[in-house]
């Protein structure tokens, strides 16, 4: 083969590479969605690329691994470009205005085009798509999804794309939006019945807890400590509520963030009499308790946080409810 038919040769097969290159391109939005995973520990399921695959956020060594009802990552990665599928719990129950709730965008930076994606099979989503994303540092949020799944409450689906996807963010608007249409209904259901649970609150000792209606409760385990935290359930524009359970050696101060001192009040946990703080500004209301057991290095530590008086009176009488199961 003459130098010439060399350079002809290589020139076509360089032009070939850029054609499969530009194909590749074209196809973002066509690749086979065949990867079935779920999300929030079974709450529900959506169809990814081959490639994909779920990786939890990386955590210090010394934290609580990220709790699988509360959050799940999927990551892929399309060559340099990566897109991040990130699934969270929101703790809220969706009536039949939910659309308009997620219009009103309380608390939204950016501008969204809305429309309803699914609506079958007890299973209702809306997807947020941002009129002018936000080109950030490190990614941007092209899509989002809020899913009420068959018991009612709510989840939300985020789809980012890294800096190198940029130039290629409609095509991965409309790739993101095909993993989104491929929604389907998980395998767990959230209990939000009134019912007594058993709980486990210091290390190696069970309690009974009454709980109301509209709250459900996940616990989180390390080496050395254990957080439960108790939910309450409440529709999508309303604040929830929420109370922290803390067993260790090394509790850290929920009142940080506030700038008054805390109002010390008596109260009631297993029978004895144990002080309350209570702090309050504008935006919420947080009421601590620390209680030390004798002989025993474990601390439990109580927090509730609110914006509602009402909401605090109940969820301090759920901490009173608390018992000690009487082992056989």
């Amino acid at each position: 083969m003459n130098t010439t038919n060399k350079i002809l040769t290589y020139n076509l097969i360089v032009l070939c590479l850029l054609a499969v290159n530009i194909c590749v391109a074209q196809d973002l939005t066509k690749i086979p969605l065949t990867n079935k995973l779920q999300v929030l520990n079974g709450k529900a399921f959506f169809n990814f690329p081959d490639e994909a695959i779920e990786e939890a956020r990386s955590e210090s060594i010394i934290a609580a691994p990220k709790n699988p009802n509360e959050e799940t990552r999927i990551i892929y990665d399309n060559k340099e470009k990566r897109v991040v599928f990130f699934a969270q719990e929101l703790f809220k129950i969706g009536d039949d205005a939910l659309f308009e709730e997620v219009s009103k965008g309380k608390g939204e930076i950016l501008s969204y085009r809305r429309k309803i994606l699914t609506d079958k099979d007890s299973i209702y989503s809306i997807l947020s798509t941002p009129i002018k994303p936000n080109e950030g540092k490190y990614g941007m949020l092209i899509n989002s999804l809020i899913v009420k799944v068959q018991d009612g409450t709510l989840f939300r689906i985020n789809a980012h794309i890294s800096p190198e996807a940029y130039s290629e963010k409609e095509k991965y608007m409309e790739f993101t939006e095909n993993v989104f249409k491929t929604l389907s209904k998980g395998n767990r259901i959230t209990n939000l019945k009134p019912r007594t649970e058993n709980i486990s609150l210091e290390l190696g000792h069970q309690y009974k807890i009454d709980l109301p209606v509209n709250y459900s409760f996940n616990t989180d385990k390390a080496y050395d400590f254990k957080v439960t935290k108790l939910y309450k359930y409440t529709n999508y524009n309303t604040e929830g509520s929420q109370i922290i359970f803390y067993s260790g050696s090394h509790p850290s101060s929920f009142s940080r963030r506030y700038k008054t001192s805390g109002v010390p009040m008596k109260g009631l946990f297993l029978k004895q009499e144990i002080e309350w703080y209570l702090y309050e500004d504008d935006q919420s209301m947080l009421k601590e308790a620390l209680i030390s057991y004798a002989n025993e290095k474990t601390v439990l530590h109580i927090g509730i946080t609110t914006e509602d008086k009402t909401n605090l009176e109940e969820l301090t009488k759920i901490v009173e409810s608390i018992k000690t199961i009487k082992k056989p």
